[in-house]
């Protein structure tokens, strides 16, 4: 459990972290994960740290991978292994890829305590912008400004490989614990090398992309919330709803609108043309609209810039999406990300903000070693 919270995104330390922690580990394997350090490592490294002979370590070290409680990437003895967070990380390979037995339902129960519990709020408090919203594509088809990488479809048009996961994890967990979702569960999809990655481990199905681009029709048109990783070029979206997505659901269960980075855009409304029919309010999936007495309430504070609101207003044409005055851009790629979170984390960015071309060179540079495979 103190190997855990070495990482940026911390593990409450009360009796349902160590629940969680027993049902996915035995002891011997504890004993080796908490040797672990903050970056990947070979086995050969980790056997050094524990005193045991690499040849013990490896066949346990796969079969924590295999089970997803543990990241390895790589082959043979070039293989690395790193701690997974238990969330987001354990949490979406047990739940995207469980089958429906004891274990998979005492994994659900644990969560549904463990995500409720007050020192989650307390962990996840600090503002560190992994993941970013891009609106649904048709809330923004009128909006003056806007950036190829800002429409969903674009943004991931470069990618040539593409998977659906077999069951959201939110959802997945949900339907466990006896409240299922009415959205559906197939359309959390993955792009790239993370896409393989995934159909390694059996959490994802590669798709064509005709059959990508029907999972976003299906999506958008179930109201569901574009949720990626914060570069231009995303590796994965979450589609999420306000009553399962583990993100939105802290958003809105502990007012925390700012634990990912918002869109580009925020709402305009038209009062004039407004009616305060409610329709909007009733999509909202982050409760930024309400009505009161037939007049619309717009709270621009935990407005995400999705756009789903956008689509249940078509007859008055009341709400549109505008350009937000404080956006921050998005991260060219995934070392520039690295750098930005690492910054946010410590709480330097306010001086690396004022020294853009160092931080862009020193994140080039790290995407440039993160990929040199």
């Amino acid at each position: 459990a103190k190997r855990f919270n070495k990482g940026p995104m911390k593990a409450p330390m009360n009796d349902i972290t160590m629940e969680i922690l027993k049902l996915l580990f035995n002891e011997e394997e504890a004993g080796i994960v908490a040797g672990f350090g903050l970056g990947p490592a070979r086995a050969g490294k980790i056997a050094k740290i524990v005193k045991r002979p690499v040849d013990e370590i490896r066949p346990i070290l796969d079969g924590l991978a295999d089970r997803g409680v543990i990241l390895a990437l790589g082959d043979g003895e070039e293989r690395t292994y790193s701690v997974l967070p238990i969330v987001p990380g354990i949490f979406e390979f047990q739940m995207g890829r469980a089958p429906v037995d004891e274990k998979a339902r005492r994994f659900a129960e644990l969560f549904e305590q463990y995500f409720t519990h007050e020192n989650l709020k307390e962990s996840m408090i600090r503002s560190i912008k992994a993941g970013r919203v891009i609106p649904v594509e048709q809330s923004i088809m009128d909006t003056s400004g806007v950036m190829p990488r800002e429409q969903f479809r674009e943004a991931i048009s470069e990618h040539d490989i593409f998977g659906l996961a077999h069951a959201c994890s939110c959802r997945q967990h949900k339907e466990l614990v006896g409240d299922p979702c009415t959205h559906p569960k197939d359309v959390c999809m993955s792009f790239g090398p993370i896409a393989e990655f995934g159909a390694k481990y059996g959490m994802i199905r590669l798709v064509s992309r005709e059959e990508m681009m029907d999972a976003i029709d299906r999506a958008e048109e179930a109201g569901l919330v574009h949720i990626t990783d914060n570069v231009t070029k995303p590796s994965y979206s979450c589609n999420c709803c306000g009553c399962c997505c583990g993100i939105l659901t802290h958003l809105n269960g502990f007012n925390l609108p700012s634990l990912f980075a918002r869109s580009r855009f925020m709402v305009r409304i038209d009062e004039q043309a407004c009616n305060g029919c409610g329709k909007c309010a009733r999509v909202c999936p982050v409760g930024a609209v309400h009505v009161l007495n037939k007049k619309l309430i717009y709270e621009s504070w935990r407005c995400i810039g999705c756009g789903v609101c956008i689509g249940s207003c078509n007859e008055h044409q009341a709400l549109a999406l505008a350009l937000r005055p404080d956006w921050r851009p998005t991260a060219d790629n995934h070392g520039q990300l690295a750098v930005d979170l690492a910054t946010q984390y410590f709480g330097i960015d306010k001086y690396t903000n004022a020294l853009p071309g160092f931080t862009r060179f020193l994140g080039n540079r790290l995407h440039r070693f993160i990929s040199r495979d």
